[in-house]
């Protein structure tokens, strides 16, 4: 009676398998740097898309304040996230405008409206103070002077305000 197994044949299947294995492993390193590249330049897209669209409001929605100043140049853009089971992070933008203030641009919300905020520090204690901007009317009551403190709200502020600004 003869075995099927003979010694010479089991090494050769033992080879063709690891081979296999090796190629498999260098298929699926492939796919996911192909994958990679692709999610790579999506989010370019997204960033160069969302600096363009903030400059683009930035020109036509306030041409006579912070277009005069704000550039393409200085816009820096970030790609949306999709996490899985909640709301999409919409593509946004950021301009620095010196001094701890900043402009915030995101892609249009749920009602369709684009977003664009103005980022001051509190003068009292140095907190954000976001302010939604529609126009260049609300840009000039936003942006704080002397005559006009940028207060956070909280109540260590008011009070810290009231001592501040005593005349």
């Amino acid at each position: 009676m003869t075995s099927n197994n003979s010694p010479r044949i089991l090494p050769e299947l033992a080879t063709l398998a690891a081979e296999q294995r090796e190629v498999r492993i260098r298929f699926l390193k492939a796919e996911e740097e192909v994958r990679e590249a692709a999610l790579k330049a999506a989010e370019e897209k997204m960033r160069t898309a969302a600096e363009r669209d903030a400059q683009e409001m930035v020109t036509t929605v306030f041409p006579e304040t912070l277009a005069r100043v704000v550039s393409l140049e200085m816009w820096r853009g970030y790609p949306g996230i999709d996490r899985a089971f909640r709301d999409l992070v919409p593509p946004s933008a950021v301009a620095y405008l010196g001094g701890s203030t900043y402009l915030h641009y995101t892609e249009p919300d749920a009602d369709g409206g684009l977003v664009m905020t103005l980022h001051q520090p509190c003068t009292a204690c140095g907190a954000r103070i976001e302010h939604r901007l529609w126009d260049d009317i609300e840009l000039g009551a936003c942006l704080g002077s002397e005559d006009n403190p940028q207060l956070c709200g909280t109540r260590a502020c008011e009070r810290r305000s009231l001592d501040l600004f005593a005349v």
